[in-house]
């Protein structure tokens, strides 16, 4: 069964909750940013650390041109964003399957 899921990944330096998107008993994650680059974490206070995020690309093509994610079983988990520019939200939509 999959699921959708977006939001608005604010920038670093927001004050309050990063943008967290869950997934629960997924074997493959497809995360795409529609509006600017973004970052993406495990956990929240990972955002902020070079080390612990991955930065994704902006994607305007179609859905098969997001960052696939393949994980070894059926896993539940978190997944946290900030907009990588200083100055806009980012648009991130997340696809479980």
């Amino acid at each position: 069964m999959g699921s959708i899921q977006s939001g608005d990944a604010q920038i670093l330096t927001f004050v309050g909750p990063a943008l967290a998107l869950a997934y629960t008993n997924a074997q493959t994650l497809m995360v795409k940013s529609q509006t600017h680059d973004v970052y993406i974490s495990y956990s929240e206070g990972g955002l902020q650390q070079d080390s612990s995020r991955y930065k994704l690309q902006k994607d305007e093509e179609t859905i098969s041109n997001g960052l696939i994610i393949p994980l070894p079983n059926l896993s539940t988990g978190i997944l946290y964003f900030a907009s990588a520019n200083v100055g806009a939200s980012a648009l991130v939509s997340m696809w479980q399957m």
